[in-house]
This record gives C-alpha cells, sequence and structure tokens, in this order.
C-alpha cells in the first residue's frame, strides 16, 4: 500500500467539528455586507511575474500595513478580470481550477531507515479556488481533491483543503480592527512534490510545513488585532493569536521515537510599535508572549519575546527583511529559563524572468514538526520562465530543532525541482523530482525520494502556478 488517506483521529474530529462551527458563523456574517467581485477570464500565458505568500517579493504591492486591507494568504492566487461591481454577497466566484493526472515513483514509501523499499503509482488530484468577498471582509477555500491507484490498493483524500477569512475594519477615524483565520488540512502530500517555498501569482513567496516522515498536518491559526493611528506614519497594535497543531503518522510510515504525535497550541498576544520611513521603508519593534501547550503531556512552555523589525526595498528588485531581538523561554518543570536570540532575515531579487528568495528563521513557531523549544530553518528558492514556454523552479528548506523533555533533536532537509513545458493556454506537462530526508538523536537516517511525470489542464489563475 503505498499511502494510504482518510480522516483517522478522534482528536481531529473535534477540530473540525469546531472548524465547520466556525465557517457557518463566518458565512452568515459576510452575507450582512456587500462585495466587489471581479469579471472572470482566462489568465494570460505565463511572464515574469512572481506567482505567492507569507513573505512579499520585490515587485509585487506592498505588504499590508496597519491602515491597509488584510489581504488572503490561501492559493493559488486571484482571478483574472479588469471590470468589477458591487453586488449583494450570493455565490461568489470559482477563481481557478486545475486537473492534474501523473504518474509517481516512491523509493522509500514506508520511510523505513533500514528496509526501504519503492513503489510505483498513478495519481489524479483536482485543484479549485473559491473566493467570496473583498480585501476588506472575504472567504477564501481551497478544495484539493485527490485519488492514487498503486499495485496494490486505491487511495484517496477528499478532505484536503486551505480556507481563510479575514476582516479589515475602520472602527473610527484612528482605530482599525483586523482578523485572519486559515484553516490547513495537509495529508502526505510528498508525492504532490508540494515544495516547501514557493511564489504565487500574488507575488509573494510561501512557506510550507517540512513535513519529513509522512506525517498529516492539521492546524488553524488565528491572529487578531487593534490598531491605533498615533501620526501619519506610525501605528501602535495590540494583538493576540492563536496557533492550533495537530500531526499525526501516515499508516504506512514507521513511527519516529524523535518526533511527538499530537497535538500543540500556542497562544499569547503583545503590542508592536511601526514607524514608516518610507513608502518602502519601515522599522518597527513587538513584544510579545506565548504559552505552549501540548495535548496528553504535561510539558508546557512559556515565551517572552522582544522583537525590532526592518524592511525596505531597494531599487524595484530588492526586497529586504530582518528582525531580531531576546527570547526567554520558561518551563513548566522549574528548570532554568533559557535565553536565547530569535530572528529573521529575508532576502528576496527578482531579475527579468526570473527570482531567487533567501530566507533564514530562528523562533519557536511551528514549522512541521510539535516541540517546546527553538528551531533554526534555511530556505533558498529560484523560479525562472524562459520565453513563456518553459517554466523552471527549486529549492531547498533545512530544519534543526533541539533536544528537550518532550522531543529529540532533529535535523531535516527537503530537496525540490520542476519543469514545466507550456503545450497550449490550458495545457501543461509537468515533471518534478524531491528528496527528503531526516535524522535525530536516536533517529537513523532516513531518505526518500520522489519522481513524478504529468500534465495539467487548467482554468483561471491556476495555470500561473508552478507547483502541481
Amino acid at each position: 500500500m503505498f499511502i494510504l488517506k482518510q480522516f483517522r483521529c478522534a482528536g481531529m474530529t473535534n477540530v473540525r467539528y469546531r472548524v465547520v462551527d466556525l465557517a457557518i458563523m463566518l458565512a452568515a456574517f459576510l452575507l450582512m455586507f456587500p462585495h466587489k467581485t471581479f469579471a472572470q477570464e482566462d489568465s494570460p500565458p505565463p511572464t515574469q511575474t512572481p506567482d505567492s505568500s507569507t513573505t512579499t517579493s520585490p515587485d509585487s504591492p506592498q505588504e499590508p500595513g496597519p491602515d491597509q486591507p488584510t489581504t488572503s494568504t490561501v492559493e493559488p492566487g486571484a482571478a483574472g478580470g479588469g471590470s468589477s461591481r458591487i453586488v449583494a454577497l450570493r455565490w461568489g466566484h470559482l477563481s481557478a481550477f486545475s486537473v492534474d493526472t501523473f504518474y509517481v515513483y516512491d523509493t522509500n514509501y514506508r520511510n523505513s531507515a533500514f528496509n526501504p523499499q519503492g513503489e510505483s503509482a498513478f495519481a489524479a488530484r483536482i485543484i479549485a479556488f473559491y473566493s467570496a468577498g473583498n480585501d476588506r471582509l472575504g472567504l477564501d477555500v481551497q478544495y484539493r481533491p485527490d485519488i492514487l491507484i498503486s499495485q496494490n490498493t486505491q487511495d484517496y483524500e477528499f478532505g484536503a483543503s486551505l480556507v481563510n477569512f479575514h476582516i479589515h475594519r475602520p472602527i473610527s477615524q484612528s482605530w482599525t480592527f483586523s482578523l485572519l483565520d486559515t484553516f490547513t488540512y495537509e495529508p502526505d502530500f510528498n508525492f504532490l512534490n508540494t515544495p516547501t517555498i514557493s511564489l504565487t501569482s500574488t507575488g509573494a513567496f510561501n512557506q510550507q510545513s517540512l513535513l519529513l516522515n509522512g506525517q498529516t498536518e492539521l492546524r488553524n491559526v488565528l491572529s487578531a488585532g487593534f490598531t491605533y493611528r498615533i501620526a501619519q506614519h506610525d501605528h501602535i497594535t495590540f494583538h493576540a493569536q492563536d496557533d492550533y497543531d495537530d500531526l499525526r503518522n501516515g499508516p504506512n510510515s514507521i513511527e519516529s521515537s524523535a518526533l511527538f504525535y499530537g497535538s500543540g497550541n500556542t497562544a499569547g498576544g503583545g503590542v508592536s510599535y511601526n514607524h514608516s520611513i518610507g513608502p518602502n521603508h519601515d522599522v518597527g519593534v513587538n513584544y510579545n508572549y506565548d504559552r505552549e501547550v501540548f495535548g496528553g503531556s504535561s510539558t508546557q512552555a512559556q515565551y517572552h519575546t522582544i522583537i525590532v523589525t526592518y524592511r525596505q526595498k531597494i531599487g524595484r528588485s530588492i526586497l529586504l527583511q530582518a528582525s531580531g531581538g531576546p527570547s526567554f523561554h520558561v518551563f513548566s518543570n522549574g528548570s532554568a529559563t533559557q535565553k536565547t536570540f530569535v530572528g529573521t532575515a529575508d532576502l528576496l531579487k527578482s531579475f527579468n524572468q526570473s527570482s531567487v528568495a533567501l530566507l533564514y528563521t530562528r523562533g519557536y513557531e511551528f514549522t512541521g514538526i510539535i516541540t517546546d523549544s527553538y528551531h533554526d530553518r534555511y530556505d533558498a528558492f529560484y523560479s525562472r520562465i524562459f520565453q513563456n514556454i518553459f517554466g523552471a523552479e527549486g529549492g531547498i528548506s533545512y530544519l534543526q530543532t533541539h533536544s528537550t523533555g518532550l522531543t529529540q533533536g532533529i535535523e531535516g532537509r527537503i530537496i525540490f525541482a520542476r519543469l514545466n513545458y507550456y503545450l497550449s493556454h490550458h495545457w501543461t506537462l509537468f515533471a518534478t523530482f524531491q528528496n527528503s530526508a531526516f535524522a535525530g538523536a536516536t533517529q537513523p537516517y532516513i531518505g526518500r525520494n520522489f519522481i513524478t511525470l504529468g500534465a495539467r489542464w487548467s482554468y483561471g489563475g491556476a495555470r500561473d502556478l508552478q507547483r502541481p
């Protein structure tokens, strides 16, 4: 059996009920507001414009500031169209749709360190992106069902999805309220060659979790904030956040003693100050408190962090973002407080028909492994379009965690590459390769390779995506 995909855990069921209730409430809330919808049209052939997410690329619109609308982080991107109209919210619109069929070969589908077994299979996947609302109040859904047929079984996943809800509302001349909720259910997508860092048509970079051992991820991230405009270029924001993560081992993967399987929840809040030096240049300082708890474990953790942020766009093609400051980890068992430095460094560069990203992160946020300590993550990414006929991308992600009472130290990497050949406006041929590996203090080295060959039919914004 290659990869058996189904909803498995009672703990995850409770989370899905909570998410369904939230979705119903948000949908009813959306009905109260008019919104702007965009006329649909097929997307143009791929251009040098970068494709997606948490880190904005140099030539894309600037990240939302305290006085700008919060935009969606759900992939795969916006619909085309130049005209718009104000209507009462009914069904929104389907902005992108694609169907992939491909052959896949996995060299170690059980994630075994001592007895790797290969498997061949044929697979199909649909990606549908639906949106309703606008930048100030909207709901975006990406649905990604797939089916896989191997020599021994038929596997399917009908629950894979991303759901994003956002609000950005001025409540007075000086105060603005923002809310963003993102839900993700992501099974073991390694055989689909999901890059750990990628671009989408929104023009920003998107970092994915590093699921190193055939894990299934269920995650919900909620953040809210009240921003006060002190002066034209000065803002202060009071924010709160909650990050729920649930990791389960795949039924075919051998469970690793170095990983924590179960749920983790990090919740907290803080205050930040931001000063705009210019339209593409700003600095800030932020204090944040977080408390982390783990399902099935008495381990708890508290973090106090002070961060100085800096962001500058240099010319039209370089974006530099950096942050750093002290962080204090307070243990629940009375151990001595851990003191360290956390931060990020992002360098993004766009060329005529290509883009490069170099990213570094040190922090305690979830990045694919549940742990009660800090981690270091490094990412490099390159994307290029050749004569509007070929598209290529490649990258590498490396993650290092540290041993604690909850988990052992882990080192893992994912290397990926993809080549597209655009046959027509709707048809694309693609080939991908991905290598993943990880090891720990008592975890032997495990390596795994994936090769896929396939075709995609797409409509709307889905065609511009490099990733399958």
